[in-house]
Protein backbone atom coordinates (compact mmCIF):
# COMPACT_ATOMS: atom_id res chain seq x y z
CA UNK A 1 0.00 0.00 0.00
CA UNK A 2 0.96 3.80 -0.72
CA UNK A 3 1.69 6.04 1.96
CA UNK A 4 2.14 9.81 2.16
CA UNK A 5 5.41 9.60 3.31
CA UNK A 6 6.49 7.83 -0.16
CA UNK A 7 8.92 9.78 -2.40
CA UNK A 8 6.28 10.93 -4.61
CA UNK A 9 3.73 12.68 -2.84
CA UNK A 10 2.33 15.01 -5.87
CA UNK A 11 -1.00 14.47 -7.47
CA UNK A 12 0.06 12.51 -10.83
CA UNK A 13 -2.08 14.71 -12.68
CA UNK A 14 -4.08 17.61 -11.98
CA UNK A 15 -7.68 18.28 -12.35
CA UNK A 16 -9.31 21.47 -13.58
CA UNK A 17 -12.88 23.24 -12.57
CA UNK A 18 -14.91 21.97 -15.44
CA UNK A 19 -13.87 18.67 -15.01
CA UNK A 20 -14.96 18.90 -11.46
CA UNK A 21 -17.97 20.47 -12.27
CA UNK A 22 -18.41 17.76 -14.90
CA UNK A 23 -17.93 14.75 -12.58
CA UNK A 24 -20.72 16.45 -9.77
CA UNK A 25 -23.35 16.89 -12.89
CA UNK A 26 -23.37 13.44 -14.11
CA UNK A 27 -23.91 12.19 -10.93
CA UNK A 28 -27.20 15.04 -10.37
CA UNK A 29 -29.38 12.50 -10.66
CA UNK A 30 -27.70 9.68 -8.18
CA UNK A 31 -27.03 12.07 -5.36
CA UNK A 32 -29.65 15.04 -4.67
CA UNK A 33 -33.08 12.71 -4.18
CA UNK A 34 -35.27 15.76 -5.59
CA UNK A 35 -38.35 15.69 -4.16
CA UNK A 36 -41.53 18.13 -4.37
CA UNK A 37 -42.93 18.18 -0.70
CA UNK A 38 -45.69 20.67 -0.87
CA UNK A 39 -46.02 24.67 -1.88
CA UNK A 40 -45.48 27.64 -0.10
CA UNK A 41 -47.68 30.84 -0.16
CA UNK A 42 -46.21 34.29 -0.20
CA UNK A 43 -48.20 37.89 -0.29
CA UNK A 44 -47.05 40.41 -3.20
CA UNK A 45 -47.91 43.83 -3.73
CA UNK A 46 -48.71 44.88 -7.65
CA UNK A 47 -48.01 48.55 -8.70
CA UNK A 48 -50.55 50.28 -6.84
CA UNK A 49 -50.06 48.68 -3.47
CA UNK A 50 -53.42 45.76 -3.49
CA UNK A 51 -51.81 42.39 -2.52
CA UNK A 52 -52.20 39.47 -4.11
CA UNK A 53 -51.06 35.65 -3.59
CA UNK A 54 -48.24 34.25 -5.28
CA UNK A 55 -46.87 30.25 -4.86
CA UNK A 56 -43.43 28.70 -4.84
CA UNK A 57 -42.79 25.23 -4.67
CA UNK A 58 -41.39 23.17 -1.36
CA UNK A 59 -38.61 21.06 -2.28
CA UNK A 60 -36.53 18.41 -0.17
CA UNK A 61 -33.25 17.97 -1.85
CA UNK A 62 -29.18 17.44 -1.94
CA UNK A 63 -27.40 20.07 -2.69
CA UNK A 64 -23.30 20.25 -3.94
CA UNK A 65 -22.40 23.57 -2.57
CA UNK A 66 -19.20 22.56 -1.05
CA UNK A 67 -15.52 21.69 -2.76
CA UNK A 68 -13.74 20.27 -0.41
CA UNK A 69 -9.69 19.53 -1.49
CA UNK A 70 -7.58 17.27 0.86
CA UNK A 71 -3.77 17.22 -0.28
CA UNK A 72 -0.47 16.54 1.27
CA UNK A 73 2.17 19.52 0.29
CA UNK A 74 1.86 23.15 0.24
CA UNK A 75 1.90 23.58 -3.38
CA UNK A 76 -0.05 19.83 -3.94
CA UNK A 77 -3.50 21.29 -4.29
CA UNK A 78 -5.18 18.82 -7.04
CA UNK A 79 -7.22 21.71 -8.16
CA UNK A 80 -5.42 23.72 -10.74
CA UNK A 81 -6.82 27.19 -10.10
CA UNK A 82 -6.97 26.50 -6.23
CA UNK A 83 -3.02 25.60 -6.58
CA UNK A 84 -2.41 28.66 -8.84
CA UNK A 85 -4.20 31.48 -7.28
CA UNK A 86 -5.68 30.44 -4.16
CA UNK A 87 -2.72 28.43 -2.57
CA UNK A 88 0.32 30.38 -2.78
CA UNK A 89 -1.37 33.68 -0.89
CA UNK A 90 -2.88 31.87 1.68
CA UNK A 91 0.81 29.49 2.34
CA UNK A 92 2.40 32.63 2.48
CA UNK A 93 0.60 34.94 5.02
CA UNK A 94 0.49 30.98 6.87
CA UNK A 95 4.26 30.74 7.09
CA UNK A 96 4.40 34.26 8.71
CA UNK A 97 2.04 33.75 10.94
CA UNK A 98 3.01 29.76 12.00
CA UNK A 99 6.39 31.20 12.59
CA UNK A 100 5.40 33.96 14.64
CA UNK A 101 3.46 31.82 16.66
CA UNK A 102 4.78 28.69 16.94
CA UNK A 103 8.50 29.59 15.85
CA UNK A 104 8.55 26.78 13.26
CA UNK A 105 7.30 26.55 9.19
CA UNK A 106 3.86 24.34 8.43
CA UNK A 107 4.75 20.73 8.41
CA UNK A 108 2.96 18.01 6.95
CA UNK A 109 3.00 14.31 6.61
CA UNK A 110 3.31 11.18 8.88
CA UNK A 111 4.29 10.60 12.41
CA UNK A 112 4.51 6.88 13.76
CA UNK A 113 2.93 7.30 17.02
CA UNK A 114 0.29 9.37 18.61
CA UNK A 115 1.08 11.04 22.39
CA UNK A 116 -2.99 11.35 22.22
CA UNK A 117 -4.43 9.75 25.10
CA UNK A 118 -8.05 9.02 23.25
CA UNK A 119 -5.95 7.72 20.17
CA UNK A 120 -2.50 6.31 21.70
CA UNK A 121 -0.77 3.56 19.51
CA UNK A 122 -1.99 5.18 16.51
CA UNK A 123 0.04 6.35 13.32
CA UNK A 124 -0.22 10.16 12.83
CA UNK A 125 -1.42 11.58 9.21
CA UNK A 126 -1.34 15.34 8.71
CA UNK A 127 -3.34 16.93 5.92
CA UNK A 128 -3.50 20.42 4.14
CA UNK A 129 -7.48 21.38 3.19
CA UNK A 130 -9.27 23.55 1.53
CA UNK A 131 -12.98 24.09 1.72
CA UNK A 132 -14.47 26.45 -1.42
CA UNK A 133 -18.04 27.10 -2.66
CA UNK A 134 -18.91 24.92 -5.75
CA UNK A 135 -18.13 26.22 -9.01
CA UNK A 136 -20.63 24.03 -10.70
CA UNK A 137 -23.22 26.49 -11.65
CA UNK A 138 -26.56 25.51 -9.89
CA UNK A 139 -29.13 27.27 -12.80
CA UNK A 140 -27.72 23.92 -14.93
CA UNK A 141 -30.11 21.67 -12.73
CA UNK A 142 -32.48 19.51 -14.69
CA UNK A 143 -35.24 20.83 -12.34
CA UNK A 144 -35.98 23.50 -9.53
CA UNK A 145 -33.33 23.92 -6.71
CA UNK A 146 -33.40 25.90 -3.07
CA UNK A 147 -31.40 29.06 -2.79
CA UNK A 148 -27.46 27.38 -1.81
CA UNK A 149 -26.11 28.42 1.45
CA UNK A 150 -22.39 29.41 -0.25
CA UNK A 151 -21.06 31.17 -2.91
CA UNK A 152 -18.99 29.50 -6.02
CA UNK A 153 -15.04 30.18 -5.78
CA UNK A 154 -15.42 31.32 -2.27
CA UNK A 155 -12.81 30.43 -0.22
CA UNK A 156 -14.59 28.95 3.28
CA UNK A 157 -11.45 27.38 5.21
CA UNK A 158 -7.70 27.12 4.38
CA UNK A 159 -5.96 24.55 7.15
CA UNK A 160 -3.15 26.81 6.48
CA UNK A 161 -4.95 29.68 7.67
CA UNK A 162 -6.29 28.13 10.50
CA UNK A 163 -3.19 27.87 13.10
CA UNK A 164 -4.63 26.72 16.00
CA UNK A 165 -6.80 24.07 14.41
CA UNK A 166 -3.98 22.44 12.70
CA UNK A 167 -2.30 21.69 15.18
CA UNK A 168 -5.09 20.92 17.46
CA UNK A 169 -5.42 23.17 20.16
CA UNK A 170 -8.51 25.30 19.05
CA UNK A 171 -10.51 22.54 20.42
CA UNK A 172 -7.94 21.10 23.01
CA UNK A 173 -8.96 24.00 24.78
CA UNK A 174 -12.98 23.54 24.88
CA UNK A 175 -14.14 20.91 26.97
CA UNK A 176 -15.90 17.58 26.06
CA UNK A 177 -13.98 17.04 22.99
CA UNK A 178 -12.25 13.94 24.65
CA UNK A 179 -15.04 11.22 24.95
CA UNK A 180 -13.57 7.82 23.95
CA UNK A 181 -17.22 6.73 23.44
CA UNK A 182 -18.87 9.82 21.26
CA UNK A 183 -18.65 11.66 18.23
CA UNK A 184 -17.31 7.98 17.05
CA UNK A 185 -17.65 8.19 12.98
CA UNK A 186 -17.58 4.36 12.21
CA UNK A 187 -19.91 1.16 12.87
CA UNK A 188 -18.45 0.99 16.51
CA UNK A 189 -15.51 1.87 18.84
CA UNK A 190 -13.38 -0.88 17.26
CA UNK A 191 -13.98 -0.57 13.91
CA UNK A 192 -13.90 3.50 13.98
CA UNK A 193 -12.45 5.65 11.28
CA UNK A 194 -11.78 8.03 14.05
CA UNK A 195 -13.60 10.92 16.06
CA UNK A 196 -15.36 14.55 15.27
CA UNK A 197 -13.85 16.15 17.97
CA UNK A 198 -11.19 17.50 18.07
CA UNK A 199 -11.48 18.86 14.70
CA UNK A 200 -8.01 18.96 13.59
CA UNK A 201 -6.30 18.34 10.60
CA UNK A 202 -3.74 15.55 11.96
CA UNK A 203 -5.93 12.50 11.91
CA UNK A 204 -4.83 9.62 14.42
CA UNK A 205 -5.04 6.40 11.64
CA UNK A 206 -2.45 4.78 9.62
CA UNK A 207 -4.82 4.30 6.64
CA UNK A 208 -4.15 7.67 4.17
CA UNK A 209 -7.19 7.19 2.68
CA UNK A 210 -9.25 7.37 5.84
CA UNK A 211 -7.05 10.27 7.31
CA UNK A 212 -7.64 12.26 4.20
CA UNK A 213 -11.46 11.62 4.45
CA UNK A 214 -11.39 12.53 8.21
CA UNK A 215 -9.41 16.02 7.58
CA UNK A 216 -12.20 16.78 5.02
CA UNK A 217 -14.67 16.45 6.88
CA UNK A 218 -13.33 17.96 10.07
CA UNK A 219 -13.02 20.97 7.81
CA UNK A 220 -16.25 20.67 6.56
CA UNK A 221 -18.05 20.80 9.74
CA UNK A 222 -15.95 23.21 11.02
CA UNK A 223 -17.42 25.56 8.13
CA UNK A 224 -21.23 24.17 9.03
CA UNK A 225 -21.02 24.26 12.61
CA UNK A 226 -20.13 26.24 15.98
CA UNK A 227 -16.29 26.94 15.11
CA UNK A 228 -14.78 28.49 17.95
CA UNK A 229 -10.93 29.71 18.05
CA UNK A 230 -10.78 28.70 14.60
CA UNK A 231 -9.65 30.49 11.13
CA UNK A 232 -12.93 30.13 9.27
CA UNK A 233 -15.79 31.56 7.01
CA UNK A 234 -18.55 30.31 8.67
CA UNK A 235 -21.81 29.45 6.90
CA UNK A 236 -25.27 30.31 8.18
CA UNK A 237 -28.22 28.53 7.21
CA UNK A 238 -28.65 31.06 4.66
CA UNK A 239 -31.13 29.00 1.85
CA UNK A 240 -33.89 31.50 2.81
CA UNK A 241 -37.34 32.06 5.12
CA UNK A 242 -38.95 28.37 5.84
CA UNK A 243 -35.77 26.79 4.66
CA UNK A 244 -32.77 24.12 6.24
CA UNK A 245 -30.05 23.39 5.34
CA UNK A 246 -28.49 20.62 7.44
CA UNK A 247 -24.89 20.98 8.50
CA UNK A 248 -21.77 18.26 8.19
CA UNK A 249 -21.63 15.87 11.32
CA UNK A 250 -20.48 12.64 12.01
CA UNK A 251 -22.50 9.51 10.22
CA UNK A 252 -22.24 6.16 8.82
CA UNK A 253 -25.55 7.18 6.81
CA UNK A 254 -25.93 9.81 4.15
CA UNK A 255 -29.14 11.56 6.40
CA UNK A 256 -27.28 15.34 6.43
CA UNK A 257 -24.47 15.06 3.29
CA UNK A 258 -23.69 12.94 0.65
CA UNK A 259 -20.07 13.08 0.03
CA UNK A 260 -18.29 12.26 -3.43
CA UNK A 261 -15.13 11.71 -4.76
CA UNK A 262 -14.59 14.01 -7.40
CA UNK A 263 -10.57 13.14 -7.66
CA UNK A 264 -8.83 10.90 -8.79
CA UNK A 265 -11.89 8.94 -8.30
CA UNK A 266 -15.50 9.92 -9.21
CA UNK A 267 -17.47 7.66 -6.70
CA UNK A 268 -19.62 7.79 -3.38
CA UNK A 269 -17.75 7.87 -0.46
CA UNK A 270 -19.49 5.68 2.83
CA UNK A 271 -18.42 7.37 5.72
CA UNK A 272 -17.13 4.79 8.12
CA UNK A 273 -17.22 1.75 6.23
CA UNK A 274 -16.02 -1.24 7.88
CA UNK A 275 -12.78 -2.18 7.07
CA UNK A 276 -13.07 -5.68 8.56
CA UNK A 277 -14.64 -6.96 5.17
CA UNK A 278 -11.07 -6.38 3.28
CA UNK A 279 -9.07 -9.05 2.62
CA UNK A 280 -5.20 -9.81 4.07
CA UNK A 281 -2.85 -7.01 2.16
CA UNK A 282 -5.45 -5.11 0.78
CA UNK A 283 -6.69 -2.08 2.58
CA UNK A 284 -10.06 0.37 2.33
CA UNK A 285 -9.42 3.22 -0.01
CA UNK A 286 -6.10 2.02 -1.41
CA UNK A 287 -7.24 2.28 -5.28
CA UNK A 288 -7.92 5.92 -4.49
CA UNK A 289 -4.72 6.66 -2.46
CA UNK A 290 -2.69 4.71 -5.14
CA UNK A 291 -4.30 6.83 -8.16
CA UNK A 292 -4.05 10.36 -6.39
CA UNK A 293 -1.15 9.36 -4.28
CA UNK A 294 -2.96 10.39 -1.28
CA UNK A 295 -4.74 13.82 -3.05
CA UNK A 296 -8.37 14.30 -2.88
CA UNK A 297 -11.07 16.47 -3.98
CA UNK A 298 -14.33 15.55 -2.48
CA UNK A 299 -17.98 17.27 -3.98
CA UNK A 300 -20.56 17.66 -0.12
CA UNK A 301 -24.10 17.50 -1.16
CA UNK A 302 -25.79 18.97 1.71
CA UNK A 303 -29.70 18.08 2.73
CA UNK A 304 -31.68 21.18 1.87
CA UNK A 305 -35.27 21.31 2.73
CA UNK A 306 -37.84 24.43 2.27
CA UNK A 307 -39.41 27.23 0.06
CA UNK A 308 -38.43 28.25 -3.27
CA UNK A 309 -37.89 31.69 -2.30
CA UNK A 310 -40.37 35.08 -3.53
CA UNK A 311 -39.81 38.54 -3.49
CA UNK A 312 -42.96 39.00 -0.97
CA UNK A 313 -44.04 38.07 2.43
CA UNK A 314 -43.99 34.68 4.02
CA UNK A 315 -47.63 33.73 4.79
CA UNK A 316 -47.32 29.69 4.74
CA UNK A 317 -46.29 26.45 3.80
CA UNK A 318 -47.05 22.65 3.82
CA UNK A 319 -44.39 22.03 5.73
CA UNK A 320 -42.96 24.16 8.42
CA UNK A 321 -39.26 24.14 8.63
CA UNK A 322 -37.15 25.26 12.07
CA UNK A 323 -34.01 26.93 10.91
CA UNK A 324 -30.64 24.64 11.57
CA UNK A 325 -29.40 24.02 14.74
CA UNK A 326 -25.58 24.76 14.74
CA UNK A 327 -23.16 21.76 16.31
CA UNK A 328 -20.05 21.45 17.86
CA UNK A 329 -18.60 22.63 20.86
Amino acid sequence: MMSAVNANTSPPREINTLELSFNVASEVFTYSHFKVIGACAWVEEDPLGIPYIVMSLELDEYMPDLLVTVFNEANDNPWDMMKAIYDPVAFSFSNVLAKSTTGDELGNGQVPVSNDPQNKGNGLITKYVDVIGDPMPLNLFPFPHLRADTTPFIPYYSSALDIAGRIGIAEKLQPNTYNPFGSIIGSSFVNKWGYEFPRDMTIPNSNDYIASVMAGLHSADIVTNNNPLHIVKSLDDSCGTNCAVANVVQETSDTNEIWQELYPNNRHIQLGQSQLTFAPGQSLGQADESAGNGNYVFAVWRHYRGCMQMGGKFLWATIPVASTTKAGV
